[in-house]
């Protein structure tokens, strides 16, 4: 589990960042981490950072990431550019490691979470449709 002062550490980091907010999510947000888990955290860089200059501070921060931490399994998501599900999933935890932008990180989280819940009854319903398939053609029992 990522400790109090790794987050303090990482906010720290983050505020030298082209960043508006960073948040960490998966097991380690949600405290259901062992020890397969991996580092999630999702980025939402600031607005006119073009996509390649967003590919670049990725890579970088996975290893500035991984160095504060002392691990070599970290991952970056791009809110900019992940599905809404990713989107929703990134922020619903609630577990902010820095932000300097609450305008638009608030912003963000209400598109994200409405984007998300439009998209859910769709989801389900392909969901549901794939598992029939499966079990007509006896992959489920």
């Amino acid at each position: 589990m990522i400790t109090n002062v790794q987050k303090q550490k990482l906010a720290a980091y983050f505020a030298a960042q082209p960043v508006d907010a960073v948040y960490l999510f998966g097991s380690q947000a949600t405290g259901k981490d062992n020890s397969l888990s991996d580092v999630d955290i999702a980025v939402l860089f600031r607005e006119g950072l073009d996509s390649r200059a967003r590919s670049n501070k990725k890579i970088e921060m996975i290893g500035d990431v991984g160095s504060i931490l002392k691990r070599n399994d970290v991952e970056i998501l791009d809110l900019d550019q992940a599905p809404p599900v990713f989107r929703y999933q990134a922020i619903a935890p609630k577990n902010t490691i820095y932000s300097n932008n609450i305008t638009r990180m608030v912003s963000f989280e209400m598109d994200a979470i409405q984007k998300y819940f439009d998209l859910r009854p769709l989801l389900a319903f392909a969901a549901r449709r794939k598992l029939a398939l499966l079990a007509q053609k006896g992959f489920l029992v």
